[in-house]
């Protein structure tokens, strides 16, 4: 009966089973694995940029990105600079065309005005007498329009001193202009001086050049030319004036043989003679 009893409590209590704590081989087993550590990425290497007077951080990767967009940018100003300029110059141009038509135009209505007026002054004082008693309507008719040839010659003899005057100061403004490119130029050249300038303008005058005709001449590309042919005529002169040096003669040094002791005598001093003789007896002592 005791075994019953025992049977009936083990029935009775309910069996106590452990927690489900997966164990590590379990967690391989269901699949699941410890999340691995990501290795660091590598830091982003920068370099540095200048636009527009401003330095900047940049990655390297795109610095050559932006060096494009700025050589595309400063292309485009100076495109556009450039086009500028061009648009100033077709006005000038445009303009002085202009002023030269009306100044062609001024002086053609003078020659003709001046002809009517020389036919007046062929006139004699007494013809107009004659034809004011004659016909004093026609008289004063002929004074109003010689009068007003007159001021037709002021008026046109005023307005093309004017153009003159305009195109002069238009002439030496550009003049003026170019000479301070120029001198802007020729100061950014290396080793320039005061006596540079000198030497090209001399240069140039020596090659049959007036003063006048190099001063409407120069611009920035005709100083260049001028110094370097300046530069090239120096350079030839001294290739050619210049001599190889003479090479120092040196004496010659005599070795001498070694004196053989079995021959008795100096071979670097003995004669021909000599030597012949003393070479055979020397034979003769080998064979015995």
């Amino acid at each position: 009966m005791p075994d019953e009893e025992n049977a009936d409590v083990e029935l009775a209590t309910p069996a106590i089973e452990a927690a489900d704590e997966p164990t590590n081989d379990n967690a391989h087993a269901a699949g699941l694995e410890a999340p691995a550590t990501e290795p660091e990425a590598p830091a982003e290497e920068f370099d540095t940029i200048e636009l527009e007077g401003k330095q900047y951080q940049v990655p390297k990767a795109l610095k050559p990105n932006f060096m494009l967009h700025a050589d595309y940018t400063q292309k485009t100003q100076a495109t556009a600079a450039t086009a500028k300029e061009l648009a100033a110059e077709k006005e000038r141009l445009a303009e002085q065309f202009k002023a030269s038509e009306d100044e062609l135009g001024h002086r053609a209505e003078l020659r003709s005005v001046k002809a009517q007026i020389d036919k007046y002054a062929a006139y004699k004082p007494e013809d107009w007498a004659a034809l004011k008693a004659e016909d004093p309507q026609s008289w004063n008719e002929h004074q109003l329009y010689y009068a007003n040839l007159e001021r037709q010659q002021l008026k046109l003899s005023g307005a093309i001193s004017e153009l003159e005057t305009k195109r002069t100061q238009e002439a030496q403004s550009t003049a003026t202009k170019r000479i301070e490119e120029t001198q802007a130029h020729a100061m950014k050249i290396k080793g320039w001086s005061p006596q540079m300038d000198k030497d090209v303008l001399d240069f140039a005058e020596s090659k049959g050049f007036d003063k006048a005709t190099i001063a409407n001449l120069m611009t920035p590309a005709v100083y260049d030319i001028i110094r370097y042919a300046k530069l090239g005529e120096e350079s030839e002169k001294r290739s050619k004036t210049a001599t190889l040096p003479t090479p120092t003669a040196q004496p010659l040094t005599v070795v001498g043989a070694k004196k053989n002791p079995s021959i008795g005598f100096d071979p670097a001093t003995a004669d021909m003679e000599t030597y012949v003789s003393e070479r055979k007896k020397q034979l003769e002592r080998s064979r015995r």
